[in-house]
């Protein structure tokens, strides 16, 4: 199973074309079987009617079935007859609806940056984060430059301090 979430403007798809070579592999071992690429729908198949269409042929070309689970064709797409008509219909269709939604897509965008707001994720480290986060960095650094402690002025700013005992190791006894 492959799966790939990206944009449609991007014409570089990894998954996809991952997907083509594997099912073309699987036709050139085993010629006699029906390898059939399922896909969700049509206008994720494709970025545009010419590369649907294309797409569509090619896959024919090398004996493969194209299948989709949703939209305005479900099921195996038949390249004979009106099957060709209407894949070719529903994908153009598609690549209108996708342009509408680009189009209104940017218009909401640039009514948004009129009224002063614009999009983008929240910030992910906030100033109160940045702070708790480098605390304890200040606090080492500052141990490191003054290694006494910090000075207070009611204490002695430098007191000794006391010996500790030094274990040396007892003698056995035979």
């Amino acid at each position: 199973m492959f799966s790939e979430k990206i944009s449609t403007r991007v014409r570089v798809r990894p998954q996809f074309e991952a997907a083509l070579a594997l099912a073309r592999q699987i036709k050139a071992h085993a010629p006699h079987c029906r390898v059939i690429l399922t896909v969700n729908e049509m206008k994720r198949l494709g970025r545009d009617a010419a590369e649907l269409t294309a797409l569509a042929d090619h896959l024919s070309a090398h004996g493969l079935v194209l299948e989709m689970l949703a939209g305005p064709l479900p099921g195996l797409y038949d390249p004979a007859g009106s099957g060709r008509m209407l894949f070719a219909f529903f994908a153009a269709m598609g690549e209108t609806e996708r342009e509408n939604i680009r189009e209104a897509t940017l218009e909401g965008l640039d009514a948004a940056a009129r009224r002063g707001k614009h999009g983008g994720r929240p910030a992910v480290i906030t100033p109160d984060m940045l702070h708790t986060v480098l605390r304890p960095a200040r606090r080492r650094r500052d141990r490191r430059a003054n290694p006494a402690g910090p000075v207070h002025p009611h204490r002695q700013t430098h007191r000794p301090q006391p010996q500790r005992r030094q274990h040396l190791p007892r003698a056995r006894r035979a």
